[in-house]
């Protein structure tokens, strides 16, 4: 398998971010089903006849708001985790392409693996 170059490694790292994006927006539909189901919480005169099963009932809507936020949290730190990885890729090709044009001879012909590599270097 052949090293990546500098595109495919750009691509590769736009694609951590879109999917720390889509992360992020499940993140929020979590919380904000959260938000809904602790507000499904029964009181003993709503319950009216039911009012035997008001607190496992409560307590049903306590774990699933908990579990609920637990999600939020951890996708939340999965979407944070991937744009860690992209951005450490990026200083890396950064760093790589920097001792690469340190190499790179200034009074012949440039190096074709050197110049290829700077050529290619992705922007952001």
């Amino acid at each position: 398998m052949s090293r990546p170059t500098p595109h495919e490694v750009a691509v590769a790292t736009g694609a951590l971010r879109i999917e720390a994006g889509e992360w992020d927006e499940q993140s929020a539909a979590l919380g904000a089903i959260a938000g809904k189901v602790g507000g499904m919480e029964l009181g003993r005169v709503e319950a009216g006849l039911f009012q035997l099963v008001v607190s496992p009932y409560n307590e049903v809507v306590h774990q699933v708001q908990a579990r609920c936020q637990e999600g939020q949290t951890a996708m939340t730190e999965i979407a944070e985790t991937l744009r860690s990885v992209a951005d450490t890729y990026d200083q890396l090709l950064d760093l790589f392409i920097d001792i690469l044009s340190r190499f790179q001879p200034h009074d012949s012909g440039p190096s074709s693996r050197v110049s290829t590599a700077l050529a290619s270097r992705p922007t952001r």
